[in-house]
């Protein structure tokens, strides 16, 4: 869905500019936990029928007053994080550093599991 909020750039709505490493782009998504319990948390850059290489290498993750960060390679294609989360609205947002440039972009695509209670 479409629900991402804006706070650097506009928003992408062609797949090319996926791609375009001079586009830098991020926001943030207003979500509503219903059921307590531990969650995983899938960050990309691209959609899952055309998974490519991120070209980042630290991946960061904010819900709410949680924060994680972790290393890449700039070839991974996906970044997860495993995240205990309470019943409630949450706010998320994410961060891709480009591996060349050292700026910073949204995870276009994010994918949230619940794992367990």
């Amino acid at each position: 869905m479409r629900d991402w909020h804006p706070t650097q750039g506009q928003v992408i709505w062609k797949k090319e500019q996926l791609a375009d490493d001079r586009i830098l782009i991020n926001g943030f998504w207003e979500l509503d936990v219903r059921e307590q319990g531990r969650y995983r948390f899938r960050l990309s850059r691209y959609p899952d029928d055309e998974l490519q290489a991120m070209g980042a290498n630290r991946a960061r993750l904010r819900i709410g007053d949680i924060e994680k960060e972790l290393s890449l390679e700039p070839a991974d294609e996906i970044a997860h994080f495993e995240v205990n989360l309470s019943v409630g609205p949450v706010r998320l947002q994410t961060w891709l550093t480009d591996s060349q440039s050292g700026e910073q972009r949204g995870s276009y695509y994010v994918t949230v599991t619940r794992c367990s209670q």
